[in-house]
């Protein structure tokens, strides 16, 4: 999956799910599977800023 898939679908549509859960005072663990191109990282840290945040996503460059 292209990272850009994740930051327009995924990663905003998990962190909204994610929020909800953690409202409920429910704990939560995330898991990011790498790839060939390592983008694990990435995607792990922008959904941390989606659910820490306001829930919208920070443009910061291209990948």
């Amino acid at each position: 999956m292209s990272p850009s898939l994740s930051r327009q679908v995924l990663i905003p549509e998990r962190a909204r799910v994610i929020k909800g859960y953690i409202k409920k005072g429910l704990d939560v663990y995330a898991y990011f599977n790498n790839d060939a191109c390592a983008y694990a990282v990435v995607n792990a840290r922008e959904f941390r800023e989606m659910v820490e945040g306001d829930g919208r996503l920070e443009k910061k460059g291209v990948y």
